[in-house]
Order: C-alpha cells, then structure tokens, then sequence
C-alpha cells in the first residue's frame, strides 16, 4: 500500500474530538486525491456546523505545509458573502487540517449534473444571479491583488440561494504569480496565458 492510498485509509469515527475538544465530527461528506472532508460541529463557536478538510500528508513536504498554513491564515481574513469563508488551519497526525463554511448545496458541478441527469434546466433569472455573485466574489479577491488561478463548476459551491467560490488553495496574490513558473489550474480550464506560459493577470479567472 503507497503512503497516499494508507493516509486515505484513515478514517475518523463519528463522535471523534479533534483540536482539543474544538472540531467535533459528525460525518465524512467527501474524499479526493488530496484527502478526505468531514461535516464537524465547532463546539467554541455556538456549535456551528464548519467543513473540516483533512489533507493527505505525504502530498505535502515541511516547507510547502508551512507555506500552504501560511496561505490559509491570510485567505480566513477575507469577508465576502460569495467566498469560503476559512475559519482555521491546524495540524493533526501530521497533515494539514483546513476548516471553511460548510455548505449544504454541494458544489455546482455535482448540481449541473443533476439537473442534466434528471433532464431539468436551470432557469435563466437563477443563471443571473449566480454569475453576478461570482463575479462579486472575483472582484473582491482581485481588489486585494489575488488571482484565483482555478475557476470551475467544481469550485463554486452552493449555501443558501448564494454561489460562493472555494478551493482557494491555488489562489496567490500578482507578485508570487509573477515571480513563479510553476504549473496550476485544471486542464480544460485553463486560460490562453497559462497554456502559452505568459503572465497571468485578473482577466485570467474570467476565461
């Protein structure tokens, strides 16, 4: 068994305290190549129900955990409604551990599916509202010289009638971009300027 398929074979049981007695798990809701996401109550914050995201430990070395905790601590300081919003960043059993909203519609890839598998249409006027909200969302983080770097159906997340943009572990302000070559993005949503490896600017996340 690789260190990868042994880090995902871990489970935590339901009832299980993590943080101190902080993170209380309730159910495991998800699971991927970088972990696995369970639903928790945050028992210091009136109980609030947070997602918790386990990642797997060996997909990160020393420097790029302290650089990925350091990521998080400057993306929880963002306030806006169309944004996950990151409540923590900890470490248990070695790996990194990344708190956010938890939000109960899924994500808009796993919606869109549902919606051709069950042969229904979103309605135009919801198609509006989403996109004004994403582009909300888009214009906050670029006014504080961050680029998303990975917009995707699968990083738009769905909580109460709002669209809110997460898996922000991509995300990097201008300069580091700038001063960086290194690959990122999914394949067929990558914009023209990374395909041809030029520099990347805020019209990139609109592509």
């Amino acid at each position: 068994m690789s260190d990868d398929e042994l880090y995902l074979s871990i489970s935590y049981k339901n009832g299980e305290f993590l943080k101190h007695g902080q993170y209380k798990i309730l159910n495991e809701i998800g699971e991927g190549g970088f972990g696995k996401v369970y639903l928790v109550e945050d028992t210091k914050n009136e109980s609030e129900k947070r997602a918790l995201k386990i990642l797997t430990r060996n997909l990160l070395d020393n420097d790029e955990l302290l650089n990925a905790i350091d990521e998080i601590n400057l993306l929880r300081d963002m306030d806006n409604n169309f944004i996950i919003k990151y409540y923590d960043c900890f470490r248990h059993d070695h790996r990194a551990c990344l708190v956010t909203n938890y939000c109960e519609g899924g994500d808009l890839d796993d919606k869109i599916y549902e919606y051709k598998k069950n042969s229904q249409h979103f309605e135009e006027n919801q198609i509006f509202i989403w996109v004004c909200q994403m582009l909300d969302g888009l214009s906050y983080l670029h006014s504080r010289n961050i680029i998303h770097r990975d917009i995707k159906p699968a990083n738009i997340f769905l909580h109460k009638n709002l669209t809110k943009l997460g898996d922000l572990g991509l995300a990097r302000s201008l300069a580091s971009i700038q001063k960086s070559s290194k690959f990122a993005g999914t394949i067929n949503y990558l914009c023209p300027e990374l395909i041809e490896n030029n520099e990347l600017f805020f019209a990139s996340d609109i592509w």
